[in-house]
């Protein structure tokens, strides 16, 4: 595990009552400030979405909007399908980000 990997999760971990936008935000301040241009804190975006297990970091991820999670559209509409699934009440988040990286690429697979 990284060091930046590390940071994400320790910022999460201290932001218990937050709300999860401040906390995205911060996120994505710091994903232009590290030597790797936030990889790894893209990474634990991922990993928190995939695994759908902690509501608070799918909020998190949910909300950070520097970056588009996963390469691929049809990786993030099937985890975002994952997600709605445990938590119906995010559909309207999942669907309007999906939305909003068809219309910036519609041509991505």
């Amino acid at each position: 595990m990284s060091a930046t990997h590390d940071l994400a999760d320790i910022i999460v971990d201290l932001s218990v009552g937050a709300h999860p936008e401040a906390v995205a935000g911060a996120l994505d301040s710091l994903i232009w400030c590290l030597a790797d241009n936030g990889h790894q804190i893209m990474l634990a975006q991922e990993r928190w979405l995939r695994a759908a297990q902690d509501k608070h970091r799918v909020e998190i991820a949910l909300a950070m909007n520097e970056t588009f999670p996963f390469q691929t559209l049809a990786e993030m509409s099937s985890v975002f399908s994952h997600v709605c699934s445990v938590w119906p009440e995010l559909e309207t988040h999942c669907d309007r980000t999906l939305k909003e990286r068809r219309l910036q690429n519609p041509t991505a697979p």
